[in-house]
């Protein structure tokens, strides 16, 4: 049976809608906290409250770091084929998308080492962005280390940074940057 709402429950909705603000606004401790642990408890890792950006999806954070880690009009390159989000999170920030197509043969993707390390050498790429289906691979299961000291080395060595796509499942990116 529809009948009308109760003046006061109007009046709070009114009073609510009326400062304009819709989106995540409040972001509380338990948020924090739920993050943390999560990251704890599965890999070990500790953040602090201060290390942490709240966003409200994968594709705002790319786009984040791309302004973050690099400067209009340089070059950012991805492995194709890709969601195709991610080249607007390059261009819609002012850089360039450098393509390092996958090559694909008999179903299987594979990496031209050879096209990828020239397009590294280009001193304005800063940025390496892959997938979820991890389609640039690096695995590292016959070493002696964690991803995050693998990383951190790479990061070092080249001052690229990484995205090992690890949002996506705690199985999904095992053994692969």
């Amino acid at each position: 049976m529809d009948f009308q709402t109760a003046p006061e429950i109007i009046d709070a909705i009114i009073k609510r809608v009326q400062h304009g603000v819709f989106g995540y606004s409040v972001i509380p401790d338990e948020w924090y906290s739920a993050y943390i642990n999560w990251w704890k408890d599965r890999h070990h890792i500790e953040y602090s409250k201060n290390q942490l950006i709240f966003s409200t999806g994968v594709i705002p954070i790319i786009s984040i770091c791309v302004r973050k880690l690099t400067t209009p009009g340089e070059n950012v390159p991805i492995m194709t084929p890709v969601y195709n989000i991610f080249f607007n999170c390059i261009k819609n920030n002012g850089r360039n998308v450098q393509d390092c197509a996958l090559d694909y043969s008999d179903g299987n993707y594979s990496i031209d080492f050879d096209k990828l390390e020239k397009m590294l050498a280009d001193p304005q790429i800063k940025v390496v962005k892959s997938n979820a289906t991890y389609l640039l691979w690096l695995d590292y299961s016959a070493l002696d280390v964690t991803a995050n000291k693998l990383t951190a080395h790479i990061r070092k060595e080249t001052g690229l940074m990484l995205s090992s796509g690890e949002i996506y499942g705690k199985e999904s990116g095992k053994y692969f940057l």
